[in-house]
């Protein structure tokens, strides 16, 4: 199974790259892809608005689980053979983070700041053209016939995790960014 996370309203349905998600689940039929996360209208209240246009259009081998508690997620990282983060602009991308921290292997758009988040292609993640179906459907093909590949290209990643985005390194990052912003006022 193929997964993606987030929530999903009228805004954010393009940027987050749900249409993409849906065109490549049509252009695989046989793989089972998931959709977890909230559907809300604009303002973050849940709305069921959104889900209705977007399962007219889905193929049958898309399902659209809802919110999840933790337990329940980490069970989905843990049990999908990818990932997938198709946006068109994402500022840091905590969902591909968490899916790297159960070992998953990332698939996603080389924009903005995911490469940076999900390191080098092929080593840590796998990235492609933003808007390329053809490569995404190829790079996936590719990517599920490499058990190896995916299970190295896991491992990395959630290794790439504990060393960048742990909340220990985190808060030492923080504390180290403040202590520079105190040293330059007190210049």
């Amino acid at each position: 199974q193929i997964l993606t996370v987030g929530e999903i309203n009228e805004e954010t349905y393009l940027r987050k790259g749900l249409d993409r998600f849906i065109e490549i689940a049509k252009k695989m039929p046989t793989i089972q892809f998931i959709h977890i996360g909230n559907w809300t209208d604009n303002h973050g209240r849940v709305s069921s608005k959104m889900i209705e246009y977007v399962k007219s259009i889905s193929p049958s081998n898309l399902h659209y689980l809802g919110y999840l508690e933790n337990k329940e997620l980490e069970k989905y990282y843990e049990e999908s053979k990818m990932y997938l983060q198709l946006s068109r602009h994402e500022a840091f991308g905590v969902s591909v983070v968490e899916a790297m921290r159960y070992g998953c292997t990332p698939v996603v758009s080389n924009a903005f700041a995911l490469p940076e988040v999900v390191g080098d292609d092929g080593v840590t993640a796998l990235q492609v053209p933003p808007g390329d179906s053809e490569a995404l459907a190829a790079k996936i093909r590719w990517a599920l016939e490499q058990k190896n590949l995916r299970a190295t290209v896991g491992r990395a990643g959630r290794k790439r995790v504990e060393q960048n985005f742990s909340w220990r390194i985190t808060a030492e990052q923080t504390v180290e960014h403040y202590y520079a912003l105190l040293d330059e006022t007190a210049r």
